[in-house]
């Protein structure tokens, strides 16, 4: 019966999910976020202003980590793109942020190219119209919600062995 009534046509997977978790579990205390809520978007502006201050560090350090890891003999998990911003945009779709020609100004975001200044400014004015990538999803969301436990699967425990870094350059204290 909760099935039926959190899942239905009209409703998308995602929002049945968390309503059929709220139905289960609301009443023991459990709280469902929605990380795509643009409303919190500007809790963690100065974490995605931060990210185009220098651009391509957290790369830089996650992929540091990562040339660490193989040399102890284990996996990287993620091996970024020094051109890669660690946001996308989500101007009409989720589009990825990357250097243009290696230029320090010009970006290609998605089919557009917008300066520095520009993805500056809508950061500002607009942090709803962007998202973390995978190297900065972990900090964003301890941003908001620091941690006091945490049980994580082995891909994301892998992605965090390469973060320890990066967590440190935002100031963000680590799991």
């Amino acid at each position: 019966d909760q099935l039926s009534v959190t899942y239905r046509p009209d409703v998308s997977i995602v929002d049945a999910f968390a309503r059929w978790l709220e139905l289960i579990l609301g009443p023991h205390g459990l709280v469902v976020f929605d990380a795509s809520d643009g409303a919190a978007k500007s809790l963690v502006q100065s974490i995605f202003s931060r990210e185009l201050e220098v651009i391509g560090q957290t790369s830089r350090l996650a992929a540091t980590a990562g040339d660490e890891l193989t040399r102890l003999g284990y996996h990287a998990q993620v091996t970024p793109s020094p051109d890669a911003v660690s946001l996308f945009s989500l101007d009409g779709g989720r589009n990825a942020i990357r250097r243009h020609n290696g230029d320090d100004d010009s970006f290609d975001v998605g089919p557009d190219r917008q300066s520095l200044a520009e993805l500056r400014r809508r950061v500002e004015r607009d942090p709803s119209s962007f998202s973390p990538n995978v190297l900065l999803r972990p900090v964003v969301q301890d941003t908001l919600f620091p941690t006091v436990g945490y049980v994580a699967g082995p891909s994301e425990l892998a992605y965090l062995g390469q973060l320890r870094k990066v967590y440190e350059h935002f100031d963000v204290p680590m799991p």
